[in-house]
């Protein structure tokens, strides 16, 4: 009676757990990914206009 007693809170806990898991990781995988995705690419696309940028308005500036 123990072990039946067992198994049936472990699975009513364990079924609540996972579905709260799923939910939470699906929102963090996606921002964590949006985030790595625009920085590294922000950087890079940033880093040449960035440095044009400045040089273009010095030059228009003068």
């Amino acid at each position: 009676m123990i072990p039946p007693d067992e198994v049936s809170i472990s699975s009513t806990p364990a079924a609540t757990v996972p579905t709260h898991e799923p939910f939470s990781p699906p929102p963090e995988v996606t921002t964590e990914e949006v985030v790595t995705t625009p920085q590294t690419e922000a950087p890079t696309s940033n880093e040449p206009p960035m440095t044009e940028t400045p040089t273009d308005r010095e030059s228009i500036f003068s």
